[in-house]
């Protein structure tokens, strides 16, 4: 929504608000070993809300991302 970039791209569509919220981290491999496989992509799902996980940087860390409904203001 608040892209500094976006406005310089030629053609750039209009951010517009979903009511979504990307939560994203990225956590070293030693930290996630006993939470979450290192070796594939996981998928957790919930009503309003959902989480990915997926190993990254050859299997040093653990991108994740959560995706949660909340109130526009």
């Amino acid at each position: 929504m608040w892209s500094a970039l976006r406005e310089k791209i030629p053609g750039a569509a209009t951010a517009v608000a979903t009511g979504r919220t990307a939560w994203r981290a990225i956590i070293p491999a030693d930290v996630a070993r006993n939470l979450v496989p290192l070796d594939r992509v996981g998928l957790w799902l919930g009503a309003r809300a959902h989480l990915v996980h997926y190993p990254v940087a050859r299997g040093a860390a653990v991108n994740v991302v959560a995706i949660v409904e909340e109130k526009l203001r």
